[in-house]
């Protein structure tokens, strides 16, 4: 059963059951910690909401940031710091408000060499 069964719950299953069986899915799911290959995603999706704000140079400075990190050249907090800096200049309020650009509080961003 997905999270998303246990949400809606089986015919005549208690609420409590319900919760008790999300919550055990919901922990399975995030006990594993995101792997650099999984934090890439982040990046190279944010890349796309400055399709049309960046000029040519500024758009490859990214580009080759985001890179950078994929070939291990840096640390994933190059290209999230560009792209945090990116968005308040440009005002991308999509990702200036995504706590994984700005967490709160400032200690969860990300460790070097992640």
């Amino acid at each position: 059963m997905g999270v998303s069964a246990c949400l809606r719950g089986e015919r005549g299953t208690p609420p409590a059951q319900r919760q008790s069986q999300y919550s055990a899915r919901f922990m399975t799911a995030v006990w594993r910690p995101a792997t650099p290959a999984q934090h890439l995603h982040v990046p190279q999706h944010a890349v796309r909401h400055f399709k049309r704000i960046l000029d040519g140079r500024a758009r490859a400075e990214l580009l080759q940031a985001v890179d950078d990190y994929r070939t291990g050249c840096v640390p994933l907090e190059v290209p999230v710091a560009l792209i945090r800096r990116l968005a308040r200049e440009h005002d991308v309020r999509y990702l200036a408000v995504q706590a994984y650009f700005e967490p709160d509080p400032i200690e969860l961003v990300l460790p070097i060499g992640v």
